[in-house]
């Protein structure tokens, strides 16, 4: 059931899409996947892209100033079809973004602007694609903030988070927190249930990933 969100008590669910005619500008540059000529074990595999790929790291300050996230990230066309759902809950806005890029985050909120809808009070976001540097950028976050952000990622994944988004959403008052292959509950209002334990942010990096 979907209902327009007015900013009362009462809970309500909106799926914030564009046009017809973007989602089917979307479809049309989906890949195919293709039929592998040859397999290649993946222990060499993974020797041949650690091999290749060299982290170069930067320095960053709490300062804006100091950002080094920009608006230059790419991401597929699938991804930018995911459907991206603001769930309101007793006044509270909660924003769930799949694996959108900044594209669809764009459109999201040019959406919502429409409708008179503020996306800049959050109280819970679900931080894109595991938190990747490619689906979101400085711009967009600035439209989309959060008092709690979200980032759903397994418990050995190194470039997940990266560190220069989880440091633009902690400059922009965003507490963020990393599923780090656990399950983690938000809870507001309601007393700690027996057994469950406070989830611990991210902190701020002095030195991220280029």
């Amino acid at each position: 059931m979907y209902e327009p969100f007015t900013g009362t008590t009462w809970d309500s669910i909106r799926v914030l899409g564009p046009s017809r005619d973007y989602y089917q500008q979307l479809v049309a540059q989906f890949r195919e996947t293709p039929t592998p000529a040859y397999s290649v074990p993946s222990t060499l595999q993974k020797a041949v892209a650690s091999a290749k790929e060299t982290i170069e790291w930067v320095a960053e300050k709490l300062d804006m100033q100091y950002e080094s996230l920009d608006d230059s990230g790419e991401t597929s066309p699938e991804n930018n079809s995911s459907a991206i759902v603001l769930l309101a809950v007793d006044g509270y806005k909660l924003l769930f973004t799949g694996d959108a890029g900044i594209p669809a985050l764009t459109a999201a909120a040019d959406y919502a602007a429409s409708l008179n809808i503020r996306l800049d009070d959050l109280r819970l976001l679900q931080v894109p694609h595991h938190g990747s540097k490619h689906n979101v950028g400085k711009t967009i976050l600035n439209r989309i903030r959060a008092n709690n952000a979200l980032v759903s990622v397994g418990a050995k994944a190194p470039k997940h988070p990266a560190r220069k988004v989880t440091n633009a959403l902690i400059r922009r008052g965003a507490a963020v927190c990393a599923t780090a292959g656990a399950n983690l509950c938000h809870h507001f209002g309601t007393s700690i249930r027996a057994g469950w334990v406070s989830a611990e942010t991210v902190p701020f990096y002095d030195q991220v990933e280029a």
